[in-house]
């Protein structure tokens, strides 16, 4: 679904009675309600948005009381990690591992005293 632009919505916001400013960043609750009118699903927020935080440390804090209980905060599913994933993981890792070795292998060298590329 194609996302409006904030010019529409801050038009659709001064039509129903919002106070929204010509520059800047549109307020979340304008957000929601232009959302909900169109039926759109909210946007998530931001990572630093105080709802963001909440959200965040609700989330950790039903995970943190789950596991004491030892109840699943998925329905008793197994989480699932997308091979895409593992697979990304794995090739970074590899990577990670051989510029150490290349970095070992240079420090060996300036100590000897030759020199490298």
């Amino acid at each position: 679904m194609p996302t409006s632009s904030t010019a529409s919505i801050r038009q659709w916001a001064v039509q129903h009675g919002f106070a929204v400013a010509t520059r800047g960043r549109l307020p979340a609750e304008v957000l929601a309600a232009y959302d909900k009118a169109h039926k759109q699903p909210p946007k998530p927020a931001g990572r630093g948005t105080p709802a963001a935080r909440a959200a965040r440390r609700s989330t950790s804090g039903a995970q943190a009381e789950a596991s004491t209980t030892g109840e699943s905060t998925s329905g008793n599913q197994a989480d699932v990690v997308p091979v895409e994933h593992l697979v990304a993981l794995a090739a970074r890792l590899e990577y990670l591992a051989n510029r150490v070795e290349a970095l070992e292998r240079a420090s060996q060298g300036k100590r000897r005293g030759t020199r490298l590329g």
